[in-house]
């Protein structure tokens, strides 16, 4: 609803064998005081926390600002920041964090399991890619290109992950007619993993 300020759908949260929510269709108007009741246990400080972006709901639709209150949001960090002020933020979305932030940590299991540099951080940010050509071209000159991965060609189209920087990509694309370009933002989700798997216990400055 384009009034809505708040929208789920069908959203809903498992906790093992315990349901949270179990498919919530919530609608809050724009400028209205919205009262949220229940008992305890009945979802109300579940449906808070994914709002917040605090947990992730198991299925359904919820999880953010439209991009220009996105936007707004970045501008007021950078604000806050510029006047001295110290900002600790928890996001999903990896442009906020790249626009926002110095520094990040990720934690598992209520421990740091690394801090990096933002630019340290984006090395491991993988992006999904898909090319559509307007002609001929030699699909093995990105079946063989460093960081590009799980390469599949369908036709005049080639889709792969991205890992690190994209500058032998644009150079290998750039040989033929590019009719289409998408670069999907990186899922966080995969740095996390990254980390839980790879580097567990290794906390860096």
């Amino acid at each position: 609803m384009a009034d809505s300020a708040i929208s789920t759908e069908d959203l809903r949260k498992t906790y093992g064998r315990s349901r949270g929510l179990a498919g919530l269709d919530l609608q809050v108007k724009t400028g209205e005081v919205y009262g949220y009741l229940g008992p305890n246990g009945a979802g109300k400080s579940t449906t808070i926390r994914i709002l917040l972006d605090l947990i992730r709901p198991t299925s359904g639709r919820v999880s953010g600002l439209d991009p220009l209150l996105q936007q707004e949001f970045v501008q007021l960090v950078r604000e806050a920041k510029g006047r001295g002020a110290t900002v600790f933020m928890s996001s999903h979305v990896m442009s906020e964090v790249q626009q926002t932030a110095d520094r990040v940590g990720i934690i598992r299991d209520g421990r740091l399991v690394t801090v990096q540099s933002v630019e340290s951080l984006r090395e491991h940010a993988v992006r999904s890619v898909t090319m559509t050509f307007g002609g001929e071209f030699d699909s093995g000159a990105f079946t063989r290109l460093p960081g590009f991965t799980d390469v599949t060609v369908d036709g005049a189209t080639v889709r792969g992950r991205l890992s690190g920087h994209a500058d032998e990509l644009i150079k290998a694309a750039s040989r033929y007619p590019v009719l289409d370009l998408l670069c999907e933002e990186p899922d966080l989700e995969d740095i996390f993993f990254h980390f839980y798997a790879g580097e567990a216990g290794r906390v860096a400055a």
